[in-house]
């Protein structure tokens, strides 16, 4: 099995209704090419994988997990991973992604939220194949028939459905290494180059949680136990941007999410997320979203109304990316 080199990471934001924390991806578009991608992603969300037809490989940091039809796949947020079909073919899925803390509020506790999705290491992905796969699936499918055909109360039912999938899935995870030692769970994988992501997981987690905070970014570097010049270095290396304009971009999709569900005037909102003054909220707003915040609030107000009218447009949506015929 042959990998091209490498070429950084790619980072994509998934916007998510504040009513609905939850999207899915589905349909014949959603077929993986058998051409490995030289690049990995990783996303500020929950990801569940049903793989509906034939199988290839799933690659998570450095270690490359195999899949078939009919597995399940999860995926917490800020795991760098990609995907790829067997020679030849174009495998089928269809996707679940998802904010746990504001889709479950209270339908879970919080031990099971902690314990599932805190995890960042490599070993913290699954994929769920034979017997335990055959008691997802069909709970999978289900949840996607809700989504697609949205009936009466349809939400209420996904989370409900959803919900129980999870606790399924937990079992699973423990079931699973209960049943295998260490080198058994070596063997479902083939070691490839290590890549330096684990490095800034740190950072990262630090900026989602301090973004409405001043601070350096000597900060970002200390919590990675790194060097500043190094870290600087590495992290432009891996997510081919800066990690001020990592924190800007953080700043900007939360500013997002407060623009679709407070009615705060634009200087309050522009403070909250960590901007000290309006001009420079408004310029950065137009540099990553190439609208104004007045125009954003406008028009996503336009798509809350129409969404209840047909299938959404994942253009729309900022990180959606249809499954690449030619990923280079």
């Amino acid at each position: 099995m042959h990998k091209k080199g490498y070429r950084g990471m790619e980072y994509r934001n998934y916007r998510l209704a504040e009513n609905f924390p939850l999207l899915h991806l589905s349909g014949e578009e959603w077929k993986i090419s058998d051409i490995p991608s030289s690049r990995l992603h990783f996303h500020n969300c929950v990801e569940i994988g049903i793989c509906h037809s034939y199988g290839g490989i799933l690659q998570v940091y450095d270690r490359y997990i195999p899949f078939r039809e009919g597995d399940i796949t999860c995926i917490p947020p800020n795991i760098p991973h990609t995907t790829w079909s067997d020679p030849g073919e174009k495998s089928r899925w269809s996707y679940l992604f998802f904010e746990p803390e504001a889709l479950f509020r209270d339908m879970l506790p919080g031990s099971i939220l902690s314990s599932f999705f805190s995890e960042s290491g490599r070993d913290s992905c699954f994929v769920f194949s034979g017997e335990e796969a055959g008691k997802l699936y069909p709970l999978a499918q289900e949840i996607l028939r809700e989504l697609e055909q949205k009936e009466m109360h349809y939400r209420i039912c996904v989370r409900l459905l959803l919900s129980s999938l999870l606790v399924k899935i937990s079992r699973a995870k423990v079931n699973y290494f209960q049943l295998q030692g260490t080198e058994e769970l070596e063997k479902d994988f083939i070691e490839f180059p290590h890549q330096q992501m684990p490095s800034i997981i740190p950072a990262l987690t630090y900026v989602e949680e301090k973004y409405p905070e001043q601070f350096p970014m000597a900060n970002l570097a200390k919590v990675c136990c790194l060097s500043e010049t190094h870290f600087r270095r590495l992290f432009q290396q891996i997510m081919h941007t800066s990690p001020l304009a990592y924190l800007q971009e953080v700043r900007i999709e939360k500013a997002c999410s407060l623009l679709c569900r407070s009615e705060d005037p634009i200087l309050t909102i522009a403070e909250k997320v960590g901007f000290c003054s309006v001009s420079n909220f408004n310029r950065q707003f137009m540099r990553f979203m190439k609208m104004t915040p007045s125009e954003y609030k406008r028009k996503q107000r336009i798509v809350e109304k129409s969404e209840a009218g047909g299938k959404v447009d994942i253009s729309e949506f900022s990180g959606w990316l249809l499954p690449e015929e030619n990923p280079q």
